[in-house]
């Protein structure tokens, strides 16, 4: 039997009960607008889907990573078999304990499908096959009839708690500590724990008569730091639609809130301070010698002109390696929020994270981008324009293993080597 057409014709809701009924193996293939969703089926029941290899791979990475399961070199290594996800699977349950993976592939089959029920536009085709390869060692099929079920009570309920989540780029802190609690005695005691029942901010909430259930605590396990909804809905071992509502508790408890704009700046401001000085402090040694007399420069003897020279090319060069350590900051500060790296340097002015002036060095040309791998080299080519040149100023490189160790701090910059 040929099973292909339209959802507007005939819905989710109708396709599954037909090959439950009919016990049909094979893939079940829909396809809206955003992506594509296959469902594989043996003998009328459900044992696998997913909604394509990028969201799988990037939402189990941070689940895994994020909650301490597995290291990034072991990720990197379980990464290699994205393309087939029987062996993807499969190899995991020999990296976490098989009850965790078990785990991990049930929340994928059920969250795909319970997204595929809210499709309202698309196309679906039915491929029928004597088999269909699935980690069967880690999932027992499932029956249609409860998916449906239950996914259909969830797409209602998840419609109603949509419209109150912030916007997936919104960035969330934990608001229990003081600024004070965090930075003295007793924010030096906090724990360093994967699991949030085990910090002193958690003690704190009891102390305060305030509860929170498991859910709340593995949403609160994964934001040592502050982190965009995307991030968080991603990294906690919950389904999306548990993790959403745990994340609405906990802002509703104000245990959890949306940072502003100006604590988002603010949270620039240590790393910027810290190299200010010597930029400030050689353009005022500038502005003093200017004031004293030296501005009459048809007037200086040529030793004086090349001093002169020497101090304005010193202010410049620190004033561009203090804006390329911004523009470090602004590319990871770009990732973290869009939940994706910098594709080219023109992101950051349509997302409005650098203006034009930010990606223009002192001497009025723009910064160069060099792809490297994994990332970005960004330099300025100096006074004379020319890259080969010994003024060259570079920032260290900006790559997807060092994003995902420091989110938001880039390493200081150092100037490319003669």
């Amino acid at each position: 039997m040929s099973l292909q057409g339209n959802l507007k014709d005939f819905s989710i809701t109708n396709i599954l009960p037909i090959l439950k009924t009919e016990n049909k193996t094979g893939i079940l293939e829909v396809k809206n607008e955003e992506k594509t969703v296959r469902i594989g089926f043996v003998e009328g029941q459900v044992v696998y889907a997913h909604a394509g290899e990028e969201g799988l791979i990037g939402r189990l990475k941070e689940t895994l990573v994020a909650g301490g399961m597995i290291t990034l070199d072991g990720w990197r290594h379980l990464e290699g078999y994205a393309g087939s996800p029987d062996l993807l699977w499969t190899t995991l349950a020999k990296v976490v304990p098989p009850e965790t993976a078990s785990r991990l592939l049930r929340r994928q089959v059920t969250d795909t499908l319970f997204d595929l029920l809210r499709f309202k536009k698309g196309t679906y085709s039915f491929n029928a096959a004597k088999t269909v390869d699935y980690p069967a060692s880690l999932i027992n099929p499932m029956d249609v009839d409860f998916l449906l079920m239950e996914g259909c009570r969830i797409a209602d309920e998840f419609s109603q708690l949509e419209v109150k989540l912030p916007k997936p780029s919104a960035v969330l802190r934990k608001a229990i500590l003081s600024q004070e609690e965090q930075t003295g005695d007793k924010g030096k005691s906090l724990a360093a724990s994967r699991n949030f029942a085990d910090t002193l901010e958690f003690v704190v909430l009891q102390e305060r008569g305030v509860e929170i259930n498991e859910h709340e605590n593995k949403v609160l396990s994964v934001m040592e730091t502050p982190k965009p909804v995307r991030a968080i809905l991603n990294s906690v071992d919950l389904s999306s639609f548990d993790a959403s509502a745990a994340m609405l508790s906990l802002m509703g408890k104000h245990i959890v809130v949306e940072m502003s704009r100006r604590e988002l700046a603010a949270a620039d401001k240590p790393r910027a301070a810290r190299m200010m000085p010597g930029y400030i402090f050689l353009a005022v040694v500038a502005a003093v010698m200017v004031a004293a007399g030296w501005h009459r420069l048809s007037y200086m003897h040529p030793s004086q002109m090349e001093a002169w020279k020497a101090l304005s090319g010193e202010v410049n060069g620190a004033k561009a390696r203090y804006e390329l350590d911004g523009l470090c900051n602004k590319l990871e500060a770009f990732q973290f929020q869009a939940g994706k790296p910098v594709k080219a340097p023109d992101d950051l002015l349509k997302s409005g994270v650098a203006t034009r002036r930010e990606l223009t060095d002192p001497w009025g040309t723009p910064y160069r981008f060099e792809s490297v791998e994994g990332g970005w080299l960004i330099r300025s080519v100096g006074e004379d324009r020319v890259l080969s040149a010994d003024d060259v100023v570079s920032a260290a490189p900006i790559t997807e293993k060092k994003a995902e160790q420091q989110p938001v701090v880039a390493e200081p910059p150092s100037p490319a080597p003669q």
